[in-house]
């Protein structure tokens, strides 16, 4: 599988507006790696979608629609 075009959900893209400018890159380049479909197989089924730590301490959940290849993120944990 190649790659997948990656969006989020509408609570998700609230919270990632409420980090520093940074932190948005850094968020970003992580949701950049998902979209790479090789990402898909370094996460972990969790009886929705997937999860994997994308970030050091954060956790990213997302479901993958194989069409229209499409990965929804919809909840991101910070991890302590």
């Amino acid at each position: 599988m190649s790659g997948l075009r990656v969006t989020t959900t509408a609570e998700v893209s609230m919270e990632l507006g409420t980090y520093g400018a940074e932190r948005q890159e850094e968020l970003h380049a992580a949701l950049d790696r998902l979209a790479d479909a090789s990402a898909i197989g370094a996460g972990t089924p969790d009886g929705v979608g997937w999860y994997a730590e994308l970030l050091p301490g954060m956790a990213f959940h997302w479901v993958v629609l194989e069409q229209p290849r499409l990965a929804i993120v919809w909840q991101i944990v910070l991890r302590n």
